[in-house]
């Protein structure tokens, strides 16, 4: 800019760049004026000087003509005198300070007018120019350095946002790629959800198979409760026969103890009796013997009586070993007619116990019939909803695949405005070294 400014300066001038300076040809015209001035005054004054005599003879005689010639010489003399002296000098201070003002504008300084510029003639019209240049390059010069700093202050701003842009895209290059990575991982772990799930359906049949199996159990379960219930009543009722059975024995063998003992006094009395009856046949065979011939009759009567009470005391005693051996086997019978009450009594209870667990089974039975087939209707609903999650993970899964290949083309995408966005970020950078290249230079113009 400074270089095309000092052409337009040398231009303004009169000058080119590539010409000889316009001072040298000034001064040759001042030398050639200063040169004819001094050389027609030294001329004429030679002249006046060797040929005064001539030139008065001739001036007397009528030669108009060397008057002529010595005026004219004079004229010329004079012309270039006044052209050295008065016309030469303006004319060299106007071009002088109309280069100096070129000169200025090309160093930069826009706010010199010069003298020449209130002038008429070219010289004038070329000052008014220099001014008007001047002015348009101060216009220029401020425009340029505004916009220079606007062009600055928006690269800083493109700066700052590629800068800005380039973490962002960083960041959502990090981001993708992490979220690329759990998105792959999420994938792996769905399929292998899937497959628990596929696992999941198939013990899910398997308990439904269980449950259907375990109805088909518990059915035969509580038939045969029913049937041992049955039975167990049955047994009851018999048990309860059997105890008043049992219970009739008891009194009867009671009864037999009391016979027993009515029986057992009754010997010991007829015990008695032979002893006493022993006794009268010994006082009667004494008797007998006392009396002679008259007592044999007695004799005979206590011999039996003897034998009688004999026979009656062997009687009683074996009837007191029968006795006491009945008494015997009747205390056992008591004893297991007692053991047999006590043992049809705990069977008895044995028995509503057992009523009452069959009872208790026939109602878990039930409820575990009620049970399983609550939960084979769940291992149903579970299989169904176990195929449903199954369907919807596999479709999750490649959904999730999707999703990380897209990720993977976004963190690429990412990475790429990352790049571009600091190639942006580096052109910003040089508009704005630039721009202030630009202000640098037209400040020199906007003052």
């Amino acid at each position: 800019m400074e270089g095309n400014l000092s052409n337009l300066a040398a231009s303004a001038a009169g000058t080119k760049p590539s010409d000889a300076p316009g001072a040298l040809q000034q001064h040759l015209l001042d030398r050639l004026a200063f040169a004819a001035t001094v050389g027609g005054l030294l001329v004429f004054a030679v002249l006046l000087l060797l040929f005064w005599d001539r030139i008065a003879a001739m001036l007397a005689a009528g030669g108009w003509l060397l008057a002529v010639g010595l005026g004219a010489s004079l004229a010329v003399g004079l012309s270039a005198g006044v052209f050295y002296f008065f016309i030469s000098p303006r004319i060299g201070e106007t071009n002088r300070e109309l280069a100096e003002v070129a000169e200025a504008i090309a160093a930069g300084e826009l706010v010199r007018t010069p003298e020449a510029a209130s002038q008429g003639g070219q010289l004038g019209r070329l000052a008014r120019a220099l001014v008007g240049i001047s002015a348009e390059l101060r216009r220029l010069g401020v425009l340029i350095r505004d916009n220079a700093a606007e062009t600055a202050r928006r690269s800083t701003e493109i700066t700052a946002g590629t800068e800005h842009m380039a973490t962002a895209a960083s960041g959502i290059a990090e981001t993708a790629s992490t979220l690329s990575l759990q998105a792959t991982e999420m994938a792996d772990t769905i399929r292998l959800l899937s497959l628990d799930a596929g696992r999941l359906n198939t013990l899910a049949g398997t308990v439904a198979d269980g449950a259907t199996d375990g109805i088909e159990r518990n059915q035969r379960l509580k038939a045969l409760a029913s049937e041992s219930h049955e039975r167990l009543d049955e047994s009851a009722r018999r048990l309860d026969a059997l105890l008043l059975d049992v219970q009739a024995s008891a009194q009867a063998t009671e009864a037999l103890a009391t016979a027993s003992d009515q029986i057992r006094g009754f010997v010991v009395l007829v015990q008695k009796i032979a002893r006493q009856s022993k006794l009268l046949a010994l006082n009667a065979a004494m008797e007998a013997a006392r009396a002679g011939e008259q007592g044999e009759g007695f004799t005979v009567v206590a011999t039996e009586v003897r034998r009688l009470a004999q026979s009656s005391a062997e009687a009683a005693e074996h009837t007191d070993k029968l006795m006491q051996e009945l008494i015997a086997q009747m205390e056992t019978a008591r004893e297991t007619s007692a053991r047999s009450l006590t043992t049809v009594e705990t069977v008895r209870a044995a028995t509503a116990h057992g009523r009452q667990a069959f009872t208790q089974v026939e109602l878990a039975v039930d409820a575990a019939d009620e049970w399983v087939g609550t939960m084979a209707g769940t291992a149903a609903s579970g299989r169904a909803l176990a195929g449903e999650i199954t369907s919807k993970l596999d479709s999750l899964s490649g959904g999730t695949a999707l999703f990380a290949t897209a990720m993977q083309d976004v963190a690429a995408a990412s990475q790429e405005q990352s790049a571009s966005t600091q190639e942006i970020a580096a052109a910003a950078n040089a508009l704005v070294a630039a721009a202030d290249r630009v202000t640098k230079a037209a400040t020199a113009f906007g003052s």
